[in-house]
């Protein structure tokens, strides 16, 4: 029977990066870490920053709840969360001028020049 090492982290990190995202505004938050590269880039931020912890599993063998529910403490998701919005800014800031080039202010419709006159 085949064995199989798996990241126990990486979930975590994916559910606890998109509930930040919710948290935070549409734009450009949201539009920017709706890019793929974007996004792996921000779970490639978190992750090589926190001790990863991985099981190795036998082939149709479910993980156990047990590993994945110590995994998942408050000290654990608060340090994770943490780390998100670091690297939410961080890859902001890095992608500055890509972002401002890539993804227009939005315009509040009221100010729309069709609005205008009726």
């Amino acid at each position: 029977m085949s064995t199989t090492i798996v990241n126990l982290t990486l979930p975590l990190v994916v559910e606890e990066a998109e509930s930040v995202l919710d948290t935070y505004p549409y734009h450009p938050y949201q539009q920017v870490f709706a890019i793929p590269n974007l996004r792996q880039k921000l779970l490639a931020y978190v992750l090589s920053r926190i001790h990863n912890l991985y099981a190795v599993i036998n082939q149709g063998t479910e993980l156990s709840q047990a590993s994945q529910i110590a995994h998942r403490s408050l000290e654990n998701r608060l340090s994770i969360e943490a780390l998100i919005r670091q690297g939410i800014e961080h890859i902001l800031q890095e992608n500055t001028d890509w972002v401002s080039h890539s993804i227009p202010e939005e315009v509040d419709p009221g100010n729309d020049s069709s609005h205008w006159f009726g």
